[in-house]
């Protein structure tokens, strides 16, 4: 019986992960605001725009930023019009990713590994 030695050099592996995350981060993060921007309240789209004007996708930070994002956010004692957008509502992260979770991650997989 034969045996063979196998040596890995693993050395390049981490700061090579670590570049291909850094790379990916503004992909996934882009996907997010998209998906999540489907639910949000749409009257004048500075809220929507605002997660573009805010957002530090390079930092893989989310934000939605007016004077009163955290009130439509929370949806307390407001009625959304579904006039412009059939699915606004509040919590619109958290249903977009309830919706779109698993794709994110499949965006994230396919992102690293083309940096790698």
């Amino acid at each position: 019986m034969k045996h063979v030695n196998v040596t890995v050099d693993i050395k390049n592996v981490g700061p090579k992960l670590l570049n291909a995350v850094k790379q990916a981060r503004p992909i996934v993060g882009q996907q997010i605001v998209k998906d999540s921007n489907r639910f949000i309240p749409f009257d004048t789209g500075n809220a929507q725009s605002s997660s573009l004007r805010a957002s530090n996708f390079e930092e893989g930070k989310i934000v939605w930023d007016t004077p009163y994002i955290r009130k439509i956010y929370y949806g307390v004692r407001m009625n959304f019009s579904k006039d412009v957008n059939p699915l606004a509502g509040p919590l619109w992260f958290e249903r977009a990713h309830a919706a779109y979770g698993s794709q994110w991650t499949n965006v994230a997989e396919r992102a690293v590994k083309s940096y790698l």
